[in-house]
């Protein structure tokens, strides 16, 4: 196999093609924009470039013609030996690419698909317009603080109108050199509105992101910035690595006794960072009883509201990529009320259930909610109240609805008894019609806390609930 190395440029790159043996069997200069077509003339490769604007695009051109690609990061290239010395050239840094490929296979970054690039490219472009509506804004107050005219406060979109009529109230009026940009933000609003448009559109159109915006405080760019981003579940492992890719986990400065833990890392995207953070706001102001919400106030008793409102963003990161990898969504509400309505809690809940002859608890009592134990029960560090179960997504509130885990009564006549809880790895509930409140009240509870409310009972207890 050939080893082709490309250190790309935005008009010309250079090509360093070596054979296994790392013997050097071109090297040339060649236009960028036609090495799409050279790729295609050469043998199988690997192709190896340094990611950067071009090289997703020459990646593609390279997977099409059925190279092997390998997209260097960045920050792995100086260590190879790429500007070593002070002395960086094209030429040069393609042999070291090349000749470190023919010794060892280089890692790559993940090569985003043509959907996830297009995503960004929309969201980023619409964010470059606020962000150049915002320093027009700014341009328009600063004049008015100097010459003593006050603008009303009011919506971003009838903002031009309220800097002329303010401005025409004076005795010098509204100068020309301000009425030009008063008429950029007007054209302004109406592109960003029609981007807006366009993205809720997008998202509407996805189903993957239709079950992201079912959680609270995430909406279209949210859903979009974070799809785009991650683009393949499966390449990570757990939820945890997601907020770490994100940089939305924190750093650590150790060294031998000394132990220190930074703040966040801010690595990965920081446009998906931000919006994450935005929605994290949004959640707490929007449904301010949600248990999630009254965890990250007891953070920010301790640590400030800012700390509280990105450890929510990180805990919305894993909330997000787990709705995306098992296919659910975040549920509010009653029921649809289908007689074979299935929510499976965790993985493998729904195997062999029926076929167990022990360790199932089935509950089947018109009175359930109202016959648990007027306690409270705790899971891990965050104490869950009655008054948490104040749930403004329901129709009515339930009367009282407190669970104990080490004291979950036995309803049924077949069902286990109560002291051989421990033996019960799965409890199925089959609520009546009026019960369909507080099965949805468990089910949003589950989605927010994840295996910590089904470990309340014993570790490894699983849940399933099938509406009746």
């Amino acid at each position: 196999m050939l080893h082709a190395a490309i250190d790309l440029g935005g008009q010309e790159s250079w090509i360093c093609v070596r054979s296994e043996t790392g013997e050097i069997l071109e090297e040339r200069p060649h236009r960028t924009a036609s090495l799409p077509q050279y790729l295609r003339r050469q043998p199988p490769s690997r192709v190896v470039v340094e990611s950067c604007s071009e090289a997703f695009h020459v990646a593609d051109a390279a997977l099409e013609s059925q190279h092997q690609v390998r997209v260097a990061p960045a920050t792995l290239v100086r260590s190879l030996g790429v500007g070593s010395r002070r002395t960086k050239t094209d030429q040069r840094d393609a042999r070291i690419l090349s000749e470190v490929s023919c010794r060892i296979d280089l890692p790559s970054v993940h090569v985003p698909t043509n959907q996830a690039r297009e995503r960004r490219s929309r969201c980023a472009v619409r964010e470059q317009l606020v962000t150049s509506r915002t320093g027009l804004v700014n341009a328009v107050r600063g004049w008015s603080r100097q010459h003593g005219v006050c603008i009303p406060t009011g919506t971003m979109a009838r903002f031009p109108d309220r800097a002329r009529a303010a401005a025409l109230q004076t005795p010098d009026g509204l100068p020309e050199f301000v009425g030009r940009i008063l008429l950029v933000i007007e054209v302004m609003n109406a592109q960003i509105a029609a981007a807006d448009d366009e993205l809720q559109r997008l998202a509407k159109s996805d189903p993957i992101c239709q079950r992201l915006m079912t959680v609270p405080g995430v909406g279209a760019m949210t859903a979009l910035r974070f799809v785009a981003a991650i683009d393949d579940p499966t390449r990570f492992a757990h939820a945890h690595s997601v907020s770490a890719y994100l940089g939305l986990t924190p750093g650590e400065h150790s060294s031998s006794k000394h132990k220190q833990r930074t703040g966040i890392t801010k690595a990965g995207p920081a446009p998906v960072r931000r919006v994450l953070v935005l929605a994290a706001w949004q959640f707490q102001r929007c449904r301010p009883l949600d248990p999630l919400v009254q965890w990250t106030k007891g953070i920010a008793e301790r640590r400030g509201k800012f700390v509280a409102t990105v450890a929510l963003a990180r805990k919305l990161s894993g909330i997000l990529y787990a709705i995306w990898r098992d296919g659910s969504r975040k549920r509010h509400g009653q029921g649809t009320g289908s007689r074979t309505d299935l929510h499976d809690f965790g993985p493998a809940m729904n195997t062999g259930l029926h076929d167990q002859k022990r360790g199932v608890l089935r509950v089947n009592d018109p009175a359930f909610p109202r016959s648990l134990h007027h306690e409270v029960f705790h899971c891990g560090f965050q104490k869950i109240t009655p008054s948490m179960f104040a749930n403004d997504f329901l129709t009515e509130r339930l009367p009282d609805p407190v669970i104990h885990g080490k004291r979950f009564p036995a309803m049924d006549g077949d069902a286990l008894p109560a002291h051989d809880i421990d033996h019960v790895s799965a409890l199925v509930i089959e609520p009546e019609e009026n019960e369909i409140a507080f099965l949805d009240t468990l089910l949003r509870l589950h989605l927010i806390f994840h295996n910590i409310f089904l470990t309340i009972l014993k570790p490894g207890f699983r849940m399933v609930v099938v509406r009746g």
